[in-house]
């Protein structure tokens, strides 16, 4: 009875060609034999050691169950934090799989069930995403009921992005903010016959001025920090409970840019060969400080080095509006001015 950890993923060659691949990054049991208490050094050594090369072997010996594979196993590349450059700007960029951000792991920690606190998960500002449900509000007909109880279908909503409460024995919804659609892009919408309402959408926070359509590409618009819509989720039936969505903004409100992770790369490499910290993986019989990049990433190194603080004057919409939950404020845009994965 052996228990590990991985991911499945989709590699995709230069041919367009693809596959399935069970990246495994952890041991947790090996042949009965309990290991999540152990630090992650000695879990990862054994995945490479003991359990992947008798996998290989037997493949070789084995041509056909081989061919018969419903998808490939291969064990996780890790490095050390410090060869974050490496990482970021060689490795990431020629994987055959999509990838969204990066997995900072304590070497000395043991294995944690569910959320486990000692890992620091970090995501470019473009990856940092939100899930909403979209409700779209259209204005009031007044030429055909001038009282404004007919809405007119035919003119461009208001795109509200709803959070989820699921604490409440409706499973209700609250307000957060609006979605930034362009009219061009309603028509697009439109035009495909979907249908967009009561949809749960993953939305990004971009501070990006420029537009992405015209007419306002011609003039020269700049626009404020908005959401944006990436994708619908028919994957999920609610969007992220609010309680999630707090933990992202406070994610993107401290976030770190790549420049910054590279430039902490010194301090982090100086700390790791410091004469405590080779004497302490002596202590938990740990090899000693590699000369170059090699397995895993150090948590608790990392800094964010050159970031801003936050400003809270430079609030999210829906976090301007406390006090009115569940109702929709004015159209007003805001939101921090800086945008973590796994």
């Amino acid at each position: 009875h052996t228990l590990m950890d991985g991911e499945l993923v989709i590699d995709t060659d230069a041919s367009g060609k693809q596959k399935l691949v069970l990246l495994l990054f952890d041991l947790i049991v090996l042949d009965h034999e309990l290991l999540a208490n152990r630090p992650l050094s000695k879990r990862y050594g054994r995945l490479k050691s003991y359990v992947y090369p008798p996998y290989i072997d037997y493949l070789k010996r084995n041509p056909s169950a081989a061919a018969r594979r419903p998808f490939d196993i291969q064990v996780k590349k890790m490095d050390l934090a410090y060869g974050i450059q490496m990482v970021l700007y060689e490795t990431v960029p020629n994987l055959l799989h999509g990838n969204d951000g990066l997995i900072f792991t304590c070497l000395n920690s043991g294995y944690e069930m569910g959320t486990d606190p000692k890992i620091l998960k970090w995501k470019p500002p473009n990856e940092n995403t939100i899930d909403f449900k979209l409700v779209l509000r259209f204005p009031p007909d007044l030429e055909c009921d001038p009282r404004g109880n007919l809405p007119n279908l035919a003119a461009m909503p208001f795109f509200e992005l709803h959070q989820y409460l699921g604490d409440s024995p409706n499973e209700d919804y609250e307000y957060f903010d609006e979605l930034w659609v362009e009219p061009e892009e309603w028509r697009k919408m439109v035009e495909s016959g979907e249908q967009f309402d009561d949809r749960v959408v993953e939305c990004v926070w971009t501070v990006d001025p420029k537009p992405a359509t015209e007419p306002y590409l011609s003039r020269g618009l700049s626009l404020p920090p908005r959401w944006r819509m990436m994708r619908i989720r028919d994957d999920k039936h609610h969007g992220n409970h609010r309680s999630i969505v707090e933990k992202i903004l406070k994610s993107i409100r401290d976030g770190v840019e790549a420049d910054e992770l590279v430039s902490a790369a010194p301090a982090i490499r100086a700390a790791w060969k410091t004469p405590e910290r080779e004497k302490r993986r002596q202590e938990v019989g740990q090899a000693p400080a590699p000369t170059s990049t090699q397995i895993q990433h150090q948590s608790g190194t990392l800094h964010t080095y050159g970031s801003l603080p936050y400003d809270p004057s430079l609030l999210f919409g829906g976090m301007a509006y406390q006090g009115i939950k569940g109702k929709a404020p004015p159209l007003v845009s805001g939101g921090q001015h800086r945008l973590i994965r796994r």
